[in-house]
């Protein structure tokens, strides 16, 4: 008599969740792999949509890449451009490629919070990461309309993904789940089937309970203009110091602006647009006549706050305190900044042990 397959039960269609439901269906072709997830799209807090207002493929947030981040790097593709960062200073009217100038506005980017309040086991995390620090491993990636086409959907090929299932609560006993409550019915499970949490943190927290985290947020701005704006020395991205916007991304009609760390920053959409318009017409030496029309995206938890508090409540490794229930996300990489690549390598460390 054959043995009843086991089926996997992944609660999120993130990175996360999508790139464990691809290795467990690699692993083991055969078992049954159903990805829930509550929104009408997939990707979690990486998709693209089609904005009315703008008329125009927008990403809900522009998103970067390092190209020593291997796993996300892999994902993109060979053909993928990367290119090195280089950062502006109004106090020095300069741009600088050096990849050791403006160590703390690097570090702002990549943590979403001041290196000093950062964990220090992110930090040499990060360090480790991205050693020996050359040129090529510090080149960037940022999505230009295209985050679903270059990341989500190839990663959701193939798999039996179920939008609009949204998880309200589950049942366990003797340290089993036994049952998972979706707005739309509930899913019984079998003793040998396994349960994938790829939920982010404040969801996670909300259904299955523990301590909540703090977040940062994170802005960004598109603005429409009527071709694609020149930034200095002829670069399509920048990093800017001592400035509102922290980041300008340009490609054919969008000029994309990320502000982070961005909680206490409490000007009206209009007014920070208004705002940081000026600031990109006087870096580019061009007075403009009128505010383009523009989208204010605010990601209240865009990131768990990356400190020393927040980094001890992350978990240790991949497992709940329900036998049959695994966790992934970037949020349960304890020691990893927050990033695609910590969803990736989240995934990864899954696959492995089931």
């Amino acid at each position: 008599m054959s043995s009843v397959p086991v089926k996997y039960h992944i609660i999120g269609a993130g990175i996360a969740g999508l790139q464990t439901a691809q290795l467990l269906k690699r692993k083991y072709p055969q078992a049954q792999i159903i990805v829930y997830e509550a929104a009408k799209h997939i990707g979690g807090r990486c998709f693209s949509f089609s904005d009315t207002k703008l008329a125009a493929t927008l990403d809900n947030a522009t998103h970067a890449v390092l190209r020593g981040n291997s796993l996300a790097a892999k994902l993109l593709g060979k053909d993928t451009k990367f290119g090195p960062a280089a950062f502006y200073s109004p106090l020095t009217g300069k741009i600088s490629r050096k990849k050791f100038d403006f160590i703390n506005d690097k570090a702002l980017a990549l943590f979403n919070l001041p290196l000093n309040k950062v964990a220090q086991g992110i930090v040499f995390k990060t360090l480790s990461k991205l050693f020996p620090f050359t040129s090529r491993q510090l080149d960037v990636w940022f999505s230009r309309g295209d985050l679903s086409s270059k990341l989500i959907e190839p990663l959701a090929q193939e798999l039996d993904i179920r939008l609009g299932w949204k998880l309200k609560d589950f049942a366990a006993q003797d340290d089993y789940i036994y049952k998972l409550i979706f707005n739309k019915e509930s899913i019984a499970l079998l003793p040998q089937d396994k349960v994938i949490s790829a939920l982010d943190a404040h969801n996670f927290v909300k259904i299955f309970g523990g301590e909540d985290f703090a977040y940062n947020e994170i802005i960004n701005i598109f603005y429409r203009t009527s071709m694609q704006i020149s930034l200095p020395e002829g670069l399509d991205f920048l990093g800017l110091s001592n400035m509102q916007a922290q980041w300008l991304f340009s490609s054919p009609g969008i000029l994309g602006i990320t502000i982070s760390d961005a909680e206490n920053l409490k000007l009206s959409d209009e007014e920070l647009a208004l705002s940081v318009w000026k600031e990109v017409c006087a870096l580019r030496g061009h007075q403009s006549a009128f505010l383009p029309t523009y989208r204010v995206l605010r990601h209240k938890r865009a990131t768990i706050r990356q400190d020393s508090r927040n980094n001890a409540l992350r978990p240790t490794n991949s497992r709940s305190k329900w036998k049959n229930m695994y966790l992934a996300g970037d949020w349960t990489m304890k020691n990893w900044p927050c990033s695609i690549e910590a969803a990736l390598t989240s995934a990864q460390r899954i696959a492995k042990i089931l």
